[in-house]
């Protein structure tokens, strides 16, 4: 059986590009919080019309964005928040696909932070 790779999943690292599909907001929320480790927290919220959304937060505010993983349309999107203002949304294919882009642009900020900071 044949996988297609999403774009995203290609620059993640190899141990992120197959995520657990069973249920894809707890999977997703559990990688995260594994990938991302005690620089970020992880948790799943519901809207008041039991719409579940995960949102990750820098545990300081210094070290970068906050992400907010949601569905709409039939597409994950991934929301990037910076202060108090949305900086970003992108569409995805699924729930994994927009996980893995989270790993990657937290991985991006930890690089882009300077040692020490």
């Amino acid at each position: 059986m044949n996988h297609m790779i999403d774009p995203v999943l290609s620059k993640a690292p190899a141990a992120f590009r197959w995520l657990p599909a069973t249920d894809p907001k707890h999977d997703a929320r559990d990688v995260l919080a594994e990938a991302l480790g005690p620089m970020w927290s992880v948790h799943c919220e519901a809207d008041c019309e039991g719409e579940v959304s995960i949102v990750v937060l820098p545990d300081d505010d210094e070290i970068g964005p906050a992400f907010l993983l949601y569905e709409k349309g039939g597409l994950a999107w991934v929301g990037t928040v910076s202060g108090d203002e949305w900086t970003s949304r992108e569409s995805f294919s699924g729930i994994q696909a927009a996980a893995t882009a989270i790993i990657v642009k937290t991985a991006s900020v930890a690089v882009a932070r300077p040692t020490g900071a």
